[in-house]
């Protein structure tokens, strides 16, 4: 009786644990996918972290935009699923957008050599974006898209 009582409390605390496992793991799936949403919005919505804005010059926020990178990749569990679909392609598009009218004002005002100079330039700046806050499968994908 004493030792199916002893087997009875062990299993009843393997079980305890069990579930207090599953609840932290739920808790910090339920925080992923908060942290996923809000940002989702601030990369919508939040100038700040506008990269086409840096092209220009101007100031973001890296480490916030790293962080939102982050965010959409720890989401993913791994996989990359989130980070391409709701970060990757737009920002990709933008990319081509930016590049597109930068390079059809550079060839009409521009020399060759200046217009090289300044491609070069992009692409060594675009690396270095890729190095402080994108996911590093981004590189290959934005050389395509700037060439």
């Amino acid at each position: 009786m004493e030792k199916r009582k002893a087997l009875l409390t062990e299993n009843a605390d393997k079980m305890k644990r069990l579930l207090d496992n599953l609840q932290r793991k739920l808790d910090e799936s339920f925080l992923n996918m908060q942290l996923y949403e809000i940002a989702l919005e601030l990369f919508e919505h939040d100038q700040s972290t506008s990269i086409n804005k840096e092209r220009e010059g101007g100031q973001i926020d890296r480490f916030l935009l790293k962080n939102i990178v982050d965010i959409f990749v720890e989401v993913g569990l791994g996989k990359l699923d989130h980070y391409e679909q709701d970060f990757e392609i737009q920002m990709l598009d933008d990319t081509t957008n930016y590049y597109k009218s930068k390079g059809t004002i550079w060839i009409k005002v521009d020399s060759f050599q200046e217009y090289l100079s300044k491609a070069l330039e992009c692409l060594r700046k675009e690396k270095n974006r890729v190095s402080h806050y994108l996911h590093s499968s981004t590189w290959q994908k934005l050389y395509k898209v700037i060439f």
